[in-house]
C-alpha cells in the first residue's frame, strides 16, 4: 500500500513528473493511491480534456485538494459522494475531491484537507472562466474546518494547497498580503465572505502537535522544514506498510 503525494500539474502543463512512463516506473496499481496537493487544473476550459481523460485512466485513485486553478463551476456540478470516510466531489470514478475540513482515513492514515488558494494573477484572468471566486474558502466553511481539526485532534497528515503564511514568509521571503480590494471587484464578492488560506493555515501552524507531516504545493517550490514539505517537481512516495518515505525527482 503506498501513496503518492504530488504537487501542482496545471493541466498539461506541469505533468512530466507523472508522465506515463514515470507511472509504469513506479508500478502504481490499484493498490495505490495518488494525493494531489492542488492545481490540478483538469478539465481547465471544457466539460472535457485530454488531461482529464489521462488521470481517469490511471491505475489507482487520485484524491485531489483542489487549489486555485481548477474549474469550480464544473467540480460543483458533479456529484456529491463518499469515500475514505469523508464526503466529497466525484470528478471521476477514481478522481475524488474532498470537502475543506474532511478528515480521511487512507490506508489507516488520517489526513486532514484544506483546499483553495489565492490567484495573484487575478487581473489577468477572467471570472468564471480562468478565475473563480470559489478558489477561496467560504469564511463559515474554513471556520468548520478549523473546528474539525482541533476538536478530533493530531492527524498523521495535513494536506493543503496553500501553506501557512508565517512558514511562507520565513523560508521563501513573500510577504504574503490579505484579499485586496480590487480581488473581490474582480470577482464580485463581499469583504469577509471568504478568507485567504495562507492566514487560517497559521492557526495551525501554531500547533505543531496537531500533526506529523503536512504537504502542500501552490509555490511552485521543492522545499522541506522540519515536518513540512512544500511541492513542486519533485513526489513523495510513502510506503505505508514500511513506513519509509522516498523522493522521486
Amino acid at each position: 500500500m503506498r501513496i503518492l503525494i504530488v504537487g501542482d500539474t496545471h493541466g498539461s502543463v506541469d505533468m512530466e513528473k507523472l508522465s506515463p512512463q514515470v507511472v509504469r516506473d513506479l508500478n502504481l496499481n490499484r493498490n495505490d493511491v495518488i494525493i494531489h496537493c492542488g492545481d490540478i487544473g483538469v478539465p481547465w476550459i471544457w466539460e472535457s480534456d485530454e488531461m482529464l481523460k489521462y488521470w481517469s485512466n490511471l491505475p489507482c485513485d487520485v484524491i485531489v485538494c483542489l487549489g486555485n486553478h481548477e474549474n469550480y463551476n464544473w467540480i460543483e456540478k458533479r456529484p456529491i459522494v463518499k469515500k475514505y470516510g469523508v464526503m466529497g466531489y466525484e470528478m471521476a470514478q477514481n478522481l475524488f475531491a474532498p470537502l475543506i475540513g474532511s478528515i480521511a482515513t487512507i490506508f489507516n492514515k488520517t489526513f486532514w484537507f484544506y483546499p483553495g488558494g489565492y490567484s495573484i494573477d487575478f487581473s489577468y484572468r477572467e471570472l468564471d472562466s480562468t478565475i473563480f471566486k470559489q478558489e477561496l474558502p467560504l469564511k463559515e466553511k474554513s471556520d468548520q474546518a478549523l473546528t474539525n481539526l482541533f476538536d478530533y485532534g493530531p492527524v498523521d497528515v495535513i494536506i493543503s494547497h496553500d501553506g501557512p503564511r508565517t512558514f511562507i514568509l520565513e523560508h521563501f521571503g513573500y510577504p504574503i498580503g490579505n484579499i485586496s480590494d480590487s480581488y473581490l471587484e474582480k470577482t464580485q464578492q463581499q469583504k469577509n465572505d471568504r478568507v485567504h488560506p495562507g492566514f487560517v493555515l497559521d492557526k495551525v501552524y501554531n500547533h505543531p502537535e496537531l500533526y506529523e507531516y503536512w504537504f502542500f504545493g501552490h509555490h511552485h517550490k521543492d522545499f522541506v522544514d522540519g515536518k513540512i514539505r512544500c511541492l513542486m517537481k519533485k513526489m513523495v512516495l510513502w510506503d505505508v506498510d514500511k513506513e519509509m518515505m522516498d523522493i522521486v525527482s
